[in-house]
């Protein structure tokens, strides 16, 4: 503690006056500051209350200390926003408090309340974690409930993937029975009905293949479109030679059917017939350019582009 009386701030060059002691201490401070250490930390808060108590008798004498007081505010600012390390570095919260009781038991002053500091801020954490868990927890459940506006169930598409998986193990079955899942959800759907109808005749059903194929033909009103959507699923199952079969048959009623040239190129390209195949995508290509399909014609011509650059 000070004891000592204030001396005259007039004193004679070279002897050490109260101001003098005051900046110095200051000095210090500002030093171990900038680099808290187990070692520094206990002697800044030391002279940090030195500071204090030299600083209120100086301005108890009248002396002009404004410059050293926001010093010294300062270093109570940068004190209290290294909390968490002035109170690591003394060993913890237990010997902080044996600290101050010791140098100032009734202090107010804010590197002297480290502790309390401490606890809002671990507060204003839990709080900030709560409001962040809370706004997630509102997200998820505004997606959840916004689920069949952003992300659709698709029957179709599901059913025709779980049937192609089913497939790749041989399971007929299994097989049969994802597409007539799809089927419960949309009885008229074509592609699923068309599906239905190959799966019964792979089964060896003959008789109800036909009634599911009558029916397939039934939603779409026409042999044309029928006879593509039966050869894109058999190209899904893997059935190149039905492809051909259908698209030939297609192709023998529509011979300007551009679409089904292209589709019977893939059938070629699935058993082997690089020629053929190359033929058929001539014929699509020169048949879109003429109805000015640019996409199927584009896409016609990649691919034929990519069958003759195979063959060099």
């Amino acid at each position: 503690m000070v004891d000592h009386q204030i001396r005259r701030l007039t004193q004679e060059v070279g002897e050490l006056n109260d101001a003098d002691r005051l900046r110095s201490l200051l000095d210090g401070c500002e030093k171990r500051l900038a680099a808290l250490t187990i070692d520094t930390t206990p002697q800044l808060l030391r002279d940090t209350q030195t500071a204090h108590e030299l600083l209120a008798q100086l301005q108890a004498a009248g002396a002009d200390v404004r410059g050293e007081a926001a010093r010294l505010d300062t270093i109570g600012e940068r004190i209290v926003t290294n909390a968490s390390a002035v109170i690591k570095n003394l060993g913890g919260r237990d010997p902080y408090n044996r600290l101050r009781a010791e140098l100032a038991p009734d202090a107010t002053e804010c590197w002297w309340t480290l502790d309390k500091v401490l606890e809002q801020s671990h507060t204003r954490l839990i709080k900030r974690l709560l409001i962040l868990i809370g706004i997630l927890v509102a997200i998820l459940a505004a997606g959840y409930i916004a689920r069949p506006v952003l992300f659709p169930p698709d029957p179709v598409g599901d059913a025709e993937s779980a049937a192609t998986r089913a497939l790749q193990s041989n399971n007929l079955p299994v097989a049969l029975q994802a597409i007539n899942t799809g089927l419960a959800a949309l009885p008229t759907n074509t592609e699923l009905l068309v599906w239905k109808g190959i799966l019964q005749q792979k089964s060896g059903d003959m008789v109800a293949s036909t009634q599911t194929f009558s029916a397939a033909m039934k939603t779409v009103g026409s042999d044309k479109k029928f006879y593509l959507v039966r050869a894109l699923a058999n190209v899904r199952m893997g059935d190149s030679a039905s492809v051909i079969t259908d698209t030939t048959t297609l192709l023998n009623r529509y011979p300007d059917y551009a679409e089904a040239y292209y589709v019977r190129a893939t059938g070629y390209e699935g058993v082997g017939d690089r020629n053929a195949a190359i033929a058929d995508l001539e014929k699509c290509s020169a048949l879109a350019q003429k109805s000015g399909d640019d996409t199927l014609f584009a896409q016609s011509r990649v691919r034929l582009a990519t069958l003759l650059q195979a063959g060099k």
